[in-house]
């Protein structure tokens, strides 16, 4: 499984984020969307590092 911190904007935001995000963080496994909106990348990663559902590599 590949888990990742991306940054989301425009239409790559979920429609129920968009009234709310400009542009946002989000963590991503395999491709879907797991966690987010974070207003940084620091405060996605941190989320990602604490998180006991996700099996990371932050190398």
């Amino acid at each position: 499984m590949k888990t990742e911190v991306i940054q989301l904007k425009g239409d790559q935001l979920p429609e129920v984020w968009r009234p709310a995000w400009e542009v946002c963080w989000a963590i991503v496994m395999d491709g879907s969307l797991m966690a987010g909106p974070y207003a940084s990348e620091e405060e996605a990663r941190a989320s990602l590092a604490q998180s006991s559902m996700f099996s990371v590599d932050l190398g």
